[in-house]
This record gives structure tokens, sequence and C-alpha cells, in this order.
């Protein structure tokens, strides 16, 4: 049987800087995000919005600096990227 890798970095902020370092450290542990999706690859990046929408302090939606940080790791591979939801 396979086994699943998980890692939890913690930030103290929804800041963009301290997102994108705690994401660059996650990935890391799990071996790097090249080593996930390989470069050039086409990816979709599925966000939760709602509609009507909500405060990103609600914390009912993706906060808007994550996914702004998750694309900047995806784009740092060159990678083809959609971006959608299901609204």
């Amino acid at each position: 049987m396979k086994t699943a890798k998980v890692s939890i970095v913690k930030v103290a902020h929804y800041n963009s800087e301290e997102i994108y370092t705690a994401l660059k450290r996650n990935l890391s542990l799990l071996g790097g995000l090249e080593n996930i999706i390989k470069p050039r690859s086409k990816v979709f990046v599925k966000i939760n919005h709602l509609s009507p929408p909500s405060s990103p302090d609600d914390a009912i939606i993706t906060h808007p600096y994550f996914t702004k940080e998750v694309l900047r790791l995806l784009l740092e591979l060159n990678l083809e990227i959609t971006v959608g939801d299901d609204v």
C-alpha cells in the first residue's frame, strides 16, 4: 500500500510574503514543487469563491493572498495556468 505525504506549515497572518515563504517550506518538505508538477505542464487552479461575494476575512473563500502566492509558485515553473471556479 502506498503512503501519502502530508506537510503542514503554519502562518500567523495573511501576509503575501509570509504565505509565500510557508508554501515554499511546505513544498520543500514534500520534495519540491518541481518533483510534483513537471515544468511547462498545464494546470488548473480551482479557487473557492461564492456568489454573492464574501469577505476574505470571513474565511469562507480562498484568501486572495493565498491564491496569489500559489500562482506565483506555479509561474516560477513556467506552467500553463488556468484559474477557475464553479460559479
